[in-house]
């Protein structure tokens, strides 16, 4: 680990490994898209593109159940 490490998020530690653990925990979708086109390790890449699928998914199936799941008034 490199001084400045201690300084910046994890997602841009100099480490592919930390950087590899901090995109497994993110949510955050635009920043996801980001590191899928800039960092410098193709697993890292590869590993946010796969988080980033699995939340529009999740995204995708929560909306289903929201959308059919409302109370249905009999008269």
């Amino acid at each position: 680990m490199a001084f400045p490490d201690l300084f910046v998020p994890k997602w841009q530690h100099s480490e592919a490994r930390e950087r590899a653990k901090a995109v497994a925990k993110m949510e955050d979708e635009s920043l996801l898209t980001v590191i899928t086109k800039i960092d410098a390790s193709e697993t890292v890449r590869s590993l946010a593109q796969r988080r980033l699928d699995k939340l529009t998914e999740e995204d995708h199936d929560s909306g289903f159940f929201l959308k059919f799941s409302a109370p249905i008034t009999v008269i």
